[in-house]
């Protein structure tokens, strides 16, 4: 909180009363520390020190401008002076006189002054004489009780002659003051009548800075709508470019697609024309294999008749081979009832049931043989009537695959037919497509200058709207200025 003149001059004479008192009342105490004063003094003498700056800094604290203060601080402090001065055992504690002195000049009362300085120089005077009647003074005394008594005498003159002069310099610089007043007072009419003039032209340019800003933000605004739809057709024309370029792509690619497609169908007509070739030939040879298949039928027919004939003939070969078993076992039989007349005839015998037994024999392994050759023309025989079903099968596919060549070779021939007019088809659309991008090109340039332009424009009306913010600013500033101005004056 700030303090007032009058408060500040109590709080300091306060300040200034507490620091003595604390000053004198430590110095007593150290008297009782070496045991020339008694502890009653000190109490009395340390609540006369004490108690008034209580007092003071209460009142204070109520009433900081309270003019009762000073009046405690010289009725009290007198009393400490004079309590301290008849009953003291030096003749230098009128000194203690001398710090009040100083701080009454704070207050600068003459009358106040007067009182006080003459209250404590009649205490002094007072306390010299009662010491002269009482006690009396010593020769080498004299000279210091006139010390004292002229000093402070002449301190307490200086002190009332220094507030006399002090409230004259003031009441000086009072009337200086009063008429540097005067003429403040005419430079802040004349200052008022300048800002009212400053007022109404700050208002009329707040006006007309308030319709220019109006017509900036109108203009940024439409060069803000222009700007983007500048961008926005720009980056429209960009996507059609790409998207352009990439039908010009897919152009090509087709126009690649529709040159392998010609290619190829060209290629498939010559390799179909090749395979109805290839399947007339194999036609041909299905029909020649069919041929032979028959013919090797018709001789496994009649191997297996002539087959059939082996085995008439070795069941005929057989009934001889047991007959001639037979035989020989009854020429045996009659050898051997002719003795030894019969002995060559039994060789015979032998012989022939031996050779019967071997052609009995080899009959067999016939037998086994024809029947092996029967199971394996069986076995031919199956397969050759597989391998005919598969001839006469394939014949019938080699039929519908040439059908289904020459379809396809129609087919073949009306797809490339479209290929070509496709093909056709495809370079007009890559002539149309490139004047589309070399359009579109001019257009984006076109496009770019424009938005370039109104981008430029538009900076500028930020530009001019910021400079007008700027000046409206300073003009609101400086009329705030100015009412600020006429209203503290």
């Amino acid at each position: 909180m700030k303090l007032t003149e009058k408060a500040y001059i109590n709080r300091a004479a306060i300040l200034c009363h507490t620091i003595v008192d604390t000053a004198l009342a430590l110095a007593y105490m150290l008297e009782l520390f070496k045991g020339t004063r008694t502890p009653g003094y000190i109490c009395v003498y340390t609540a006369l020190c004490v108690l008034p700056v209580i007092v003071e800094w209460i009142l204070f604290r109520k009433n900081p401008e309270s003019g009762l203060i000073r009046h405690v601080i010289a009725v009290c402090y007198g009393m400490l002076y004079v309590f301290t001065i008849f009953t003291a055992n030096s003749v230098t504690n009128f000194v203690y006189a001398v710090p009040m002195f100083v701080v009454l000049l704070l207050y600068s009362d003459v009358r106040f002054s007067v009182l006080y300085c003459g209250t404590l120089c009649l205490m002094n005077i007072l306390d010299v004489v009662y010491v002269a009647v009482t006690v009396g003074y010593a020769a080498d005394q004299v000279a210091d009780v006139e010390i004292r008594t002229t000093s402070i005498i002449l301190i307490a003159m200086f002190c009332i002659m220094t507030t006399i002069y002090l409230n004259r310099l003031n009441k000086g610089k009072l009337a200086n003051l009063n008429a540097e007043k005067d003429k403040s007072t005419q430079m802040l009419d004349s200052t008022l009548q300048l800002a009212a003039q400053i007022s109404r032209s700050i208002e009329q340019v707040t006006e007309k800075m308030e319709l220019l800003d109006q017509s900036v933000l109108h203009i940024q605004g439409s060069m803000k709508e222009v700007t983007q739809g500048s961008t926005e057709t720009a980056d429209s024309v960009q996507q059609q470019m790409v998207r352009t370029e990439e039908i010009q792509n897919h152009i090509a690619r087709v126009k690649e697609n529709a040159a392998v497609i010609d290619r190829g169908i060209d290629d498939a007509a010559g390799m179909i024309r090749k395979g109805q070739k290839n399947i007339d030939s194999m036609t041909e040879q299905v029909g020649k294999s069919i041929a032979a298949n028959d013919t090797v039928i018709r001789r496994m027919e009649e191997l297996s008749i002539q087959t059939e004939k082996m085995n008439t003939i070795i069941e005929m070969i057989t009934g001889i081979a047991d007959q001639t078993s037979l035989l020989s076992l009854n020429a045996s039989i009659e050898a051997a009832r002719a003795g030894d007349a019969g002995k060559g005839f039994a060789v015979v015998a032998g012989e022939i049931s031996s050779l019967a037994s071997q052609t009995k024999s080899a009959t067999v392994n016939i037998t086994e043989l024809i029947q092996n050759i029967n199971a394996e023309l069986r076995e031919v025989s199956a397969a050759i009537d597989l391998a005919t079903d598969s001839s006469r099968s394939h014949a019938a596919t080699a039929g519908e695959v040439r059908d289904s060549f020459a379809h396809i070779a129609e087919m073949t021939k009306s797809i490339g037919i479209q290929t070509s007019a496709m093909k056709e088809t495809v370079m007009n659309l890559d002539t149309a497509n490139a004047g589309i991008v070399e359009s579109i090109q001019t257009i984006s340039a076109i496009t770019e200058e424009v938005s370039a332009h109104s981008s430029e424009t538009y900076e500028a009306c930020e530009k001019n709207s910021s400079m007008v913010s700027e000046v409206t600013d300073i003009v609101e500033n400086l009329n705030e200025e100015t009412k600020r101005i006429r209203k503290n004056i």
